[in-house]
């Protein structure tokens, strides 16, 4: 698993979200560590099961609420 900062903001004039990198002029109003699995796996979340490709960590959610699974696709 790893943590990627995805910006939200704005350049020339037009809202957007850019993952893992940040354009020159962007101008920054939020940002958000989003975490991903490893190539060919999911996230599943421990305390129900549910599988995900990404989960936004925020209002107290953490690394650690997450494990790795084989992605079934």
């Amino acid at each position: 698993m790893y943590i990627k900062t995805t910006y939200v903001g704005t350049k020339d004039g037009v809202i957007g979200m850019w993952c893992g990198f940040l354009p020159e002029g962007v101008i920054v109003t939020e940002e958000r560590n989003v975490l991903y699995p490893e190539e060919g796996h999911e996230l599943q979340r421990k305390s129900d099961g549910e599988r995900l490709s990404a989960v936004w960590l925020h209002d107290g959610d953490v690394q650690e609420n997450y494990f790795e699974v084989q992605d079934d696709k």
